[in-house]
């Protein structure tokens, strides 16, 4: 199978032409003017600090810092009242980050607190010409800077106010761009492999007025931007011609319309490529093949090229339907209203900046199923919308999956849910009734299931999803407590419960009993035949009593869930672990509609986005262990996984998942 549409994207080294029509002035000239002084701070790091002059002619040394670092040196304090623009760390220890406090508060003036001081204190100090801010890197403490600096704009003080709670305006958005263009990019436009702080020190000189600061930001802004266009141009192509790849019929197909746009050296290079391409690292040589020619012809052919390989795969090959998909997101948190509208966050917002996960995910035509990275069977909300309703008002999700479908959510914003949107929420019912809609709203019931509930779902289900909620119920009974954190059984009796309502895979029907008994006593029935029910506390009792009732629960959900899809419109379809049904012929389909309308196709787990958050995930965590490391450990691991993300996948990220890797300190 080809790897065309699988790798991981390289960084596009070359310069980009046209990136900007102001003349780029060298990043150190336009910094000169600050006189950066260059200092090593107590935790190791190489730093500089900047001299600004405020708009009232005092001059103030800044000394800018990611939010996980505490850049405090003696040296760079030396006869200075030192400031503090930013947060305590997230994952740092408090006694270190009151250690940085108290030495930072320190100062020819006395004591004053460095993150409490009034605007009138620090402009006081200002004036005096002894003022040192250490400043946290983040859209708001720029801006609050800038403020302490003498601006005054009130569009850009209700751009801070937003900021500070997380919410990211457009003009807060540019600000957090350029800095990071200006941070990631050097003179020429190339990736950096080293990440610093003037892309800050240059866009507080451009909050300040400084013209050759804002003309490099935009400059280098526009490199970027134009660098993620190139690629993801190169991605929609790459799709298209992975569909055609095939060796046959579509194959001659794409090699007409290669040779259409292609001379007959470049073309047989291509055709040497494809047939080369089922290796990631010649894979690797077609992607960089068509990067180059995309420079060469500055994209003049490329338009061309994807319309007619688009025409030829709806000619020839029959893919999935957008009109045919509905998206379901399973949730423990409702959508919020504004405006009228309905709206959801990511995780990254819901957790104010620090899980490092800014996609949302969907599975289509069914709700997501349990598989070997998690359940979502204890979420008691679903979210059910059209697809292409999403798209129109989001755009197109990065990730097109019949089991994991995902859009990207740029911190601070929001991901908006379409006006035929259903809400699946939990309720009391009577006994019998499952589910019911009202409106845009689906009812289902989440307690008290009764036998009459469970009689009720067990004519509903066919005779596999019978089996495997037996299996699930019988094992909740016979197998749970061997993982209860409380368990007071011995490995005897707990082998004892586990035989109680037959071997492992020969379990008795336990559904058609609980037709007719309460589950509870179901429940104590089975533990007393195996004679640890006097062992066990009320307590752990109902644990196991919840637990069971929770699959029912989930059960009905489900229904409720696949009920409302059919109502809807639309077919609904088995889950499954990288396809519905696991079926390589949806898997074919997907591909076939990701390349129509230019889509990734893959699983999460394979894509840029998973390996991002197990990477900032693996950096938290070490930093968080202050009892089972040292500092200079964790700050060195950290440091290590912070190097190689910025290398291997800074380059490749959208700029959504760029604002939240900066947001979190990781540039």
């Amino acid at each position: 199978m080809s790897e065309i549409g699988k790798i991981s994207l390289e960084a596009t080294q070359a310069v980009v032409e046209g990136a900007g029509s102001v003349e780029r002035r060298r990043v150190k000239e336009i910094l000169e003017k600050l006189n950066p002084e260059r200092f090593v701070d107590e935790e190791g790091n190489e730093r500089e600090a900047y001299t600004f002059r405020s708009l009232q002619g005092y001059p103030v040394k800044v000394v800018f810092y990611s939010p996980e670092e505490l850049p405090f040196s003696k040296e760079i304090v030396k006869n200075k009242q030192a400031f503090v623009l930013g947060e305590k760390p997230k994952y740092r220890a408090n006694e270190e980050w009151q250690s940085f406090i108290s030495k930072v508060e320190e100062g020819p003036g006395g004591r004053i607190s460095p993150t409490e001081t009034t605007p009138e204190i620090r402009c006081k100090v200002i004036k005096e010409g002894k003022a040192l801010i250490f400043v946290e890197s983040r859209p708001s403490t720029l801006l609050d800077l800038a403020f302490a600096l003498g601006v005054e704009n009130k569009k850009l003080e209700e751009t801070g106010a937003k900021a500070r709670n997380r919410i990211l305006t457009e003009e807060g958005q540019k600000i957090t761009d350029q800095v990071i263009a200006a941070k990631s990019l050097d003179d020429e436009g190339n990736f950096k492999e080293e990440i610093n702080y003037e892309g800050e020190a240059l866009a507080t000189l451009s909050l300040l007025g400084d013209e050759e600061a804002k003309e490099f930001l935009e400059s280098h802004h526009q490199a970027l931007t134009e660098k993620d266009r190139c690629r993801k141009q190169v991605d929609s192509l790459l799709g298209k011609i992975s569909v055609l790849s095939k060796p046959g019929e579509l194959y001659n197909s794409l090699i007409d319309a290669l040779s259409e746009e292609l001379g007959e050296k470049q073309l047989e290079e291509v055709k040497s490529l494809l047939e080369a391409s089922y290796s990631t690292s010649d894979a690797r040589k077609l992607r960089n093949w068509w990067e180059n020619y995309l420079q060469e012809t500055e994209g003049k052919t490329f338009d061309r090229l994807s319309s007619r390989l688009v025409e030829i795969i709806t000619e020839k090959c029959e893919g999935l339907s957008l009109d045919n998909l509905v998206a379901v997101h399973l949730t423990h948190y409702l959508p919020k209203e504004s405006n009228g509208n309905l709206e959801m966050i990511s995780a990254f917002d819901a957790t104010d900046w620090k899980m490092p996960r800014n996609t949302i995910h969907f599975a289509l035509n069914h709700p997501v199923a349990p598989h070997m990275y998690g359940s979502w069977e204890d979420a008691p909300y679903a979210i059910i919308a059209p697809l292409d309703g999403l798209m129109k008002l989001n755009g197109k999700p990065v990730n097109l999956n019949t089991v994991d479908t995902f859009f990207e959510v740029s911190p601070g914003t929001r991901l908006y849910l379409p006006e035929e949107t259903v809400i699946v929420k939990p309720s009391e019912l009577p006994k019998g009734e499952l589910f019911h809609s009202e409106g845009k709203e689906v009812i289902y019931k989440a307690s008290n299931i009764a036998p009459e509930d469970i009689a009720t779902l067990v004519d509903r289900l066919s005779k596999w999803d019978r089996h495997y909620l037996n299996e699930d119920v019988t094992g909740i009974i016979c197998e749970y407590l061997r993982w209860h954190k409380e368990n007071p059984l011995s490995e005897e009796e707990l082998d004892r419960l586990s035989q109680a309502s037959g071997p492992v895979f020969n379990r008795e029907d336990v559904l058609s009993i609980l037709t007719k008994q309460p589950l509870v006593e179901v429940v104590k029935g089975t533990l007393k035949k195996a004679e640890v029910l006097d062992k066990l506390s009320p307590e752990i009792v109902a644990d196991l009593i919840n637990k069971a009732e929770g699959k029912f629960i989930a059960q009905i959900k489900e229904q409720a869930i696949r009920d409302r899809i059919r109502q809807m419109g639309y077919e609904d379809q088995p889950g499954g672990m990288w396809a519905w049904g696991g079926s390589w012929e949806v898997t074919r389909q997907t591909h076939i509609l990701g390349a129509k309308i230019g889509i990734a196709v893959g699983p999460h787990s394979a894509d840029i986005s998973s390996q991002l958050m197990d990477d900032v995930l693996r950096a938290q965590n070490v930093l968080s262990e202050h009892q089972e490391r040292n500092l200079g450990e964790r700050l060195s691991i950290y440091k290590e996984v912070q190097e190689e993300v910025i290398s291997k996948l800074f380059p490749n990220l959208s700029q959504k998942s760029r604002r939240m890797l900066y947001l979190i300190g990781f540039l």
